[in-house]
């Protein structure tokens, strides 16, 4: 369940930013604007670094095909 919710969040929270972006703007040198800010890209580097990510292999190199794999009728 979480692994699906770090995304969706990550993309709540950059809709909300947007949303309110003049707020934010507005309020540039408050702690609670650089906390709302940093959210989604710690959401997104959580929902990345985490253990169960998918892992990147490189696939087996192909094999020649047996002699008769071309005979006709087979």
């Amino acid at each position: 369940m979480t692994r699906h919710a770090l995304p969706a969040l990550a993309a709540a929270v950059l809709c909300f930013q947007v949303l309110f972006a003049d707020e934010l703007r507005d309020s540039r040198g408050s702690a609670w604007t650089f906390a709302l800010l940093c959210i989604a890209p710690g959401l997104m580097l959580l929902y990345l670094l985490r253990s169960e990510g998918v892992r990147l292999a490189l696939p087996e190199w192909p094999r020649p095909l047996p002699a008769d794999a071309w005979t006709p009728g087979g």
